[in-house]
């Protein structure tokens, strides 16, 4: 999570792999956004991120940066935690 200013950043480390459902934050990002009738285009613009994100998301081609995923669960309307496991959330200190 980020404040308005930028100024605190959080380290956000992520896996795919939800060992309590089996599915994937793929899967879940992709039944969330469908559930909310959104397309891919709609959650990138709504997160101000790029389409190629969300879709690499989706895949599970990769896990996001801490920004693009807090952006892509925000133009969603859920947590972080809604899509993608979150092992450490604790504040830093933003580098310079």
């Amino acid at each position: 999570k980020f404040d308005t200013a930028g100024i605190i950043c959080y380290t956000v480390v992520m896996t795919t792999k939800q060992k309590e459902s089996g599915e994937t934050a793929g899967e879940r990002l992709r039944r969330t956004r469908y559930e909310r009738g959104m397309s891919m285009a709609a959650v990138a613009r709504g997160g101000g991120v790029h389409w190629h994100t969300v879709w690499r998301a989706e895949n599970d081609a990769g896990v996001p940066s801490a920004a693009s995923a807090h952006a892509i669960a925000e133009a969603l309307g859920v947590s972080i935690e809604a899509i993608w496991r979150v092992v450490d959330l604790q504040p830093k200190a933003r580098p310079r």
